[in-house]
């Protein structure tokens, strides 16, 4: 497809959704067009014109062929949009305002962080602080390394036993008898030791151990080292990162003013 027809097609939906806002009481030298009783401008033009990338922008108002399509989609969004409103009801067309006028209050809310807070960028070292903090969310899979001490239900040992976290008593009394074995993990996932036990561990600590009931009996799983493996490289996740880093210094930044505006308001029983 052509792409000057496809920056078209793009153009067109986002304008039917959209609609647009014409003035029928302008300056006829500025009518690019009618659209039902209404009219189409030279400013309502420019206004969708606004709403699309440099590049497409370009590459539309470069084509006549392309702005001729432009305002015909904007006059049948304009023409679709007066024949809704006339079969709206008037608790519809309440419900209406009020959706409208809470979009304009969001843009200009909007305008107003824009212009007043000081919102603070990112810098390369933040991101990379953030990266090494958060490696989980860049594709980081922890890896643990392992030793499990099986105990059948069979086991007559004291209930105290289950509580402790004494690996030379734990390890004794696996030695004692033949009911239990030992066993170490390198390099595993949670999911696969669950395979490997019957039961999910918790988040395991290294140098930590806890005892988990399983379908035979009682294991405790002590945490001996926990590797991270693959994850995205730090270069290939920047913009991830900044995003992260620059909505967290958003929320920073408004809690700031909240303090400020919170002055204003006052609520009522």
């Amino acid at each position: 497809m052509n792409n000057s027809i496809h920056v078209l097609l793009v153009a067109s939906i986002t304008l039917l959704i959209q609609g647009c806002d014409i003035g029928a009481g302008q300056d006829t030298q500025t009518y690019l067009a009618r659209a039902g009783k209404s009219y189409i401008t030279q400013d309502d033009l420019d206004h969708h014109l606004s709403t699309f990338e440099e590049g497409a922008r370009s590459e539309i108002i470069s084509n006549p062929f392309a702005i001729q399509q432009l305002v015909g989609s904007i006059a049948m969004s304009e023409i679709m949009a007066d024949r809704q409103e006339e079969n709206l009801s008037d608790l519809e067309r309440l419900a209406l305002d009020a959706s409208v006028a809470a979009f304009r209050r969001q843009k200009l809310a909007a305008a107003y962080i824009a212009d007043n807070l000081s919102i603070k960028s990112p810098s390369l070292q933040e991101m990379r602080d953030y990266y090494d903090n958060h490696i989980e969310l860049f594709g980081g899979t922890a890896l643990y390394t392992v030793d499990v001490y099986s105990f059948s239900s069979v086991c007559s040992f004291p209930n105290t036993l289950f509580t402790s976290h004494d690996l030379a008593e734990i390890s004794s009394k696996l030695k004692e008898t033949d009911c239990g074995s030992s066993k170490k993990f390198v390099g595993v996932k949670l999911e696969d030791l669950q395979r490997e036990i019957g039961s999910l561990p918790r988040a395991l600590e290294v140098e930590k151990g806890i005892w988990m009931s399983t379908s035979v009996g009682q294991s405790y799983v002590f945490c001996n080292s926990v590797d991270v493996g693959g994850v995205k490289p730090f270069t290939e996740v920047i913009p991830k990162l900044r995003e992260n880093l620059a909505t967290a210094y958003l929320k920073d930044a408004l809690a700031g003013e909240r303090k400020k505006l919170n002055k204003e308001i006052e609520f009522f029983d």
